[in-house]
């Protein structure tokens, strides 16, 4: 799975790239997630019309090794987007067909999307950037609640033309099973009888990652999902996705200006709390800094939000959470023993069981301790480490202690045709629970291997067998 939007964008084809290429949101969302280099790169190539000989562009970095490596990696990211290309007799590089043209757009467009926006009244309940932030945490969290604890009632998504639903979304990622002939029934559709669901293993984890990297994999398998019911349905809700992010949080856009399908994706996008609407018939609505998250990569709510954080962990093993919130009950119950449950605070203890269970469960000790870390009070994050040393250490020998030598059946996979075969085929055994081991060689993907539980072998096959 993709990690960011710039690894997201390497792996479409070239047809799907020279027709997001072809809109100015989508060439001024990627000129701001390309690194320094790469970027400084690519404004040069648009100041020299758009070519320039390889000579001159091998003259660019200072004459030494580090600057040397940075030159290459600079322009590998820049030809593997397939933003720029070099000749076949490697004298000459070009920008993509019609790019120059569209980023000379980009750099204009703020000037021309604050005049296509000034058609709007201006709003007088116009909501603040810290508004957005909160509305955005809130409406996450809910969709954090349905990972925990799925609701029966049906909730369709509008973007796959009310042909899915939220739930068959979260069971695309492995975070949902259907329980029972019921639920299975359930899962095909918005109609018929409310689903029966359960979260697994991999919903555990899933809820301790950073928002921005759990809103980008939902994100990513909501745009496939979509594109399976209605065909191209991806690469416009990508599109849209980039121009949501080319907005500044806190202005207005205007609902008359979308497309139908881009107006049911913003359907959508408001259930996920990546963009705000104070009402459903009003005229405009505004991008939450999740939008900006998802294509910056950076660490959006967590970190602007750091300032908010309610856990305060003390060297007795005592875990405090200030929040009235029941999903993070619900998930420090996943790795401690809750003692109370008071109005605005959650008391709990860090033991070797509850650290036991979390592992045997699928979590990982060291996604407890960045949890624990990312949403740490401001006291408490004041301090240089922020959790104390011996609790982070002591819960590493817990987690440690059901990794000594055990003898079990398992089974061994190796000769994979590509690596990225290979990196999903790993990721699928460790949302199933059968992962135990892996060694990644990205230049002789033929030496790469994985091991897995040996009851994971049929689901493994059949995994396999799908991707060929």
């Amino acid at each position: 799975m993709a990690a960011s939007l710039l690894e997201y964008l390497r792996g479409l084809s070239p047809i799907a790239l020279s027709r997001l290429y072809s809109d100015p949101h989508t060439c001024q969302a990627v000129l701001r997630a390309l690194p320094p280099l790469s970027r400084q790169y690519l404004l040069r190539l648009v100041g020299a019309h758009g070519r320039l000989a390889a000579e001159i562009v091998g003259a660019w970095p200072l004459p030494t090794a580090a600057a040397a490596l940075e030159h290459k990696a600079a322009l590998e990211q820049l030809v593997a987007l397939r933003l720029v290309e070099l000749d076949p007799v490697g004298r000459e590089y070009a920008l993509h067909a019609g790019l120059c043209e569209q980023i000379g757009s980009s750099i204009c467009l703020a000037r021309g999307a604050q005049a296509a926006e000034a058609r709007l009244a201006a709003d007088e309940a116009r909501p603040s950037v810290v508004q957005l932030e909160r509305h955005a945490q809130r409406t996450w969290e809910d969709v954090l609640q349905c990972v925990l604890t799925p609701p029966r009632r049906l909730l369709p998504l509008a973007g796959c033309g009310g042909k899915s639903t939220l739930q068959q979304l979260l069971l695309s990622l492995r975070l949902l099973e259907a329980t029972g002939a019921e639920g299975a029934e359930g899962a095909e559709g918005v109609e018929g009888a409310a689903a029966r669901w359960a979260s697994t293993r991999a919903a555990r984890r899933f809820v301790l990652l950073p928002i921005q990297e759990q809103v980008w994999r939902l994100m990513l398998e909501y745009m496939e999902l979509t594109d399976t019911v209605q065909p191209g349905a991806r690469d416009a809700t990508l599109s849209f996705l980039m121009r949501l992010g080319s907005h500044a949080v806190g202005s207005d856009c205007s609902v008359h200006s979308l497309t139908e399908l881009q107006r049911q994706v913003l359907s959508d996008l408001l259930l996920f709390g990546i963009a705000y609407q104070r009402e459903e018939s009003s005229p405009r609505f505004y991008a939450t800094p999740l939008a900006h998250a998802l294509l910056s990569g950076s660490a959006g709510l967590a970190t602007s939000r750091r300032s908010e954080g309610f856990l305060i962990l003390e060297t007795n093993f005592k875990l405090y959470a200030h929040t009235s919130s029941p999903l993070w009950a619900q998930v420090i119950r996943s790795f401690a023993r809750v003692e109370y449950v008071l109005p605005n605070l959650v008391v709990s203890s860090i033991s070797r069981e509850a650290i036991r269970d979390a592992v045997e469960s699928g979590i990982e000790w060291d996604m407890i301790v960045q949890f624990l870390e990312r949403n740490a009070h401001p006291l408490m994050a004041a301090n240089v480490p922020v959790l104390p040393e011996t609790v982070v250490n002591q819960v590493s020998l817990w987690a440690q202690e059901s990794s000594r030598m055990q003898l079990a059946d398992a089974q061994f996979y190796d000769k994979f045709e590509s690596i990225e075969l290979f990196d999903d085929v790993v990721q699928y055994a460790k949302d199933d629970g059968v992962y135990l081991w892996h060694k990644r060689d990205q230049q002789h993907v033929g030496h790469s291997a994985l091991i897995v539980a040996a009851h994971g072998h049929q689901r493994m096959k059949a995994f396999l067998k799908s991707k060929k």
